[in-house]
């Protein structure tokens, strides 16, 4: 049986594969809670039982197992888009007596929001959601030891996706289930490096292949006032989904930049949230981010300031900030903000701190490349950091955006940028230039590569050459 569930930005897809079959147990007290369990009978409760290699011992004739007591959802594959995981999960429930159990139920929850109408389960099983989409329950017969029951899940699409005219990349793509229009996966895209009120914000219903209603769209401001936002150049720029919200970076037609929210269930605009005013009168994208840092968004001004909004409501700033700059500037030439271009600052995360890469210098060889970190938990400057600087005449168009190298026991180490032959990075406890082995070395990156996605001991890349290679590096 599986369902979708979203746990705040956390999206976890399971696939729950039961029963096979079950073992009788002592009445004892329910699961902990998060735990799940299974009720036969008015009286007698049984954990779930996560058995990852029983299956291959049936096959085998193998009828011994050990007495799993509890819940333990395996993953067997996950997907990363932004903040958002989606986790594909297993769990096998233990039938060992000798005979159908009939009328078992099975319960989930509570879950912060569980997709309605993602629930399935095998053949003659019933799955229900409670009122507040919360708790999942499914209810059926388990076989006994001698056979076993899966659901299946369906992965279709459409050959292809339109996401309408106009020109422009599109590297930032947002999947977002639409819960109104019955949890269908709808891919949101936003062009790069282009001007307000350019068609740039696009949307795609995966089901049929063709653009959302509405769509492609002006970005909005995201106050209601008919302005419209332009996007950066720089894939140092962020998302953030909470409630069926988008939050994104803005620098409007009126030259204010801050933070712009969409809502996607109703596509409507839901608010601005307002950091300054650019300079001069030309359009310039201003501002790059959010960058979630626990229930905190993160950005950085073209003024060289940083800045902070509450996650939960950014109309609010980061306690104990009485309003959004943090306090923290940048030096002065450290980076720029050229055209439409946006800021050439980029940013990953690592536990409680964000590090920065600054290019001050973006589009020639000649530049200088400086890291900085900054603690959240005390909104100021690392402690023990120093601000180095490394002289580059090999690094044309940035390496960005950088990426986080750990240690063979997946500790992180360093902040690196990796682009043609060269690789840049520094220590994540001095900030001192470090030199660990070269990724991919036998690889002449010309645009560099695209953001990390670390999964237990691996990292895997976007490979964003020109010559239309398109693949994952591990």
């Amino acid at each position: 049986m599986f369902y979708r569930a979203c746990i705040t930005i956390l999206c976890l897809f399971l696939l729950l594969t039961a029963p096979v079959f079950a073992q009788y147990q002592e009445p004892s007290p329910p699961p902990s809670e998060g735990k799940g369990g299974v009720k036969i009978g008015p009286a007698i409760i049984i954990p779930f039982l996560l058995i990852p290699a029983i299956i291959q011992k049936l096959k085998e004739g193998k009828e011994e197992f050990p007495p799993y007591k509890t819940l333990d959802k395996k993953p067997v594959n996950i997907s990363q888009s932004g903040n958002s995981y989606t986790i594909d999960w297993v769990i096998y429930y233990a039938n060992n007596t000798n005979t159908t159990q009939n009328g078992v139920t099975i319960s989930e929850g509570p879950i912060n929001t569980i997709i309605p109408g993602s629930l399935q389960q095998p053949s003659g099983w019933t799955g229900t959601l409670n009122p507040t989409h919360t708790i999942a329950t499914w209810t059926g017969n388990a076989p006994p030891i001698n056979g076993y029951m899966s659901a299946t899940v369906s992965t279709s699409m459409p050959s292809s996706l339109n996401f309408g005219g106009g020109a422009g990349d599109g590297f930032r793509a947002i999947p977002y289930r639409h819960i109104s229009s019955g949890s269908k996966l709808r891919i949101y895209i936003i062009n790069h490096h282009d001007n307000p009120g350019s068609q740039i914000f696009k949307c795609v219903d995966t089901t049929t292949g063709n653009p959302c209603p509405g769509f492609p769209k002006a970005l909005p401001k995201g106050d209601n006032s008919g302005k419209f936002s332009g996007s950066g150049n720089f894939e140092g720029y962020y998302y953030y989904i909470n409630g069926g919200k988008l939050y994104y970076s803005v620098t409007a037609s009126d030259l204010e930049f801050g933070l712009g929210c969409y809502a996607l269930e109703t596509d409507s605009e839901c608010g601005f949230y307002k950091l300054g005013t650019q300079p001069g009168s030309s359009f310039n994208m201003y501002v790059m981010g959010p960058i979630k840092v626990g229930n905190e968004l993160y950005m950085v001004g073209g003024d060289g300031n940083l800045y902070c909004l509450s996650a939960t409501n950014p109309a609010n700033p980061c306690a104990p900030l009485v309003n959004y700059f943090t306090g923290y500037t940048f030096p002065a030439g450290s980076f720029t903000s050229v055209g439409v271009t946006g800021p050439s600052i980029w940013a990953r995360v690592a536990g409680t701190k964000i590090y920065f890469i600054t290019d001050d210098n973006p589009w020639n060889n000649n530049k200088n490349v400086r890291a900085f970190c900054f603690d959240t938990t005390t909104k100021t400057a690392c402690t023990g950091w120093t601000v180095s600087t490394v002289g580059t005449s090999s690094l044309p168009l940035f390496a960005g955006p950088p990426f986080i190298y750990y240690d063979m026991a997946m500790n992180p180490k360093h902040i690196c940028m990796r682009k043609t032959s060269t690789q840049l990075c520094f220590d994540l406890t001095t900030g001192a230039p470090s030199t660990p082995p070269m990724i991919f070395s036998s690889i002449n990156f010309t645009y560099g590569i695209g953001y990390e996605i670390t999964l237990g001991t691996r990292t895997y890349f976007a490979d964003i050459q020109p010559s239309g290679t398109e693949r994952v590096l591990c």
